[in-house]
């Protein structure tokens, strides 16, 4: 079964690293596409020299100021603290989804495993299961309940 959860996991690796590609190459077009925009709005040496000093102390590296002039040509107003789309799609958004969180959290019914007894929760009348409807939580069939 180790075989099987390394391929796996080797899939999911590689899945990952395709798809943060595709978003890199689709926001390089988009700020491409854009470009017009982007020249439309020129920062001050103040406002650059903040931009790039702000993301240096965050990231450890200062970034391109392109996303910040297509933002401030939209709005009119230049924020230092503007996140990048690129950074957002490529860095934040996949690690704010976990596949394996997703597959563990995809059944509702361990959602109080996870949440602990504080978490309400809808109270079950009846249900249906593999086809046999049931009343309560007891699991007796409908027709012995009748």
């Amino acid at each position: 079964m180790s075989i099987f959860k390394a391929i796996e996991r080797a899939l999911e690796a590689a899945i990952t690293f395709f798809w943060r590609l595709f978003i890199l190459i689709h926001e390089l077009k988009n700020i491409w596409a854009k470009r017009s925009l982007v020249r439309s709005f020129e920062p001050t040496a103040e406002q650059a020299r903040e931009a790039k000093e702000y993301w240096k102390g965050v990231l450890g590296h200062p970034l391109p100021l392109w996303w910040h002039r297509l933002y401030a040509s939209y709005t009119g107003r230049f924020d230092p603290r503007y996140i990048p789309e690129i950074l957002f799609a490529v860095r934040l958004e996949p690690n704010a989804f976990n596949y394996a969180d997703a597959r563990a959290l995809d059944d509702k019914a361990y959602l109080q495993l996870f949440a602990g007894d504080g978490m309400r929760v809808p109270i079950e009348y009846a249900f249906c299961r593999a086809g046999v409807i049931s009343v309560g939580g007891g699991g007796a069939p409908y027709e012995q309940v009748l």
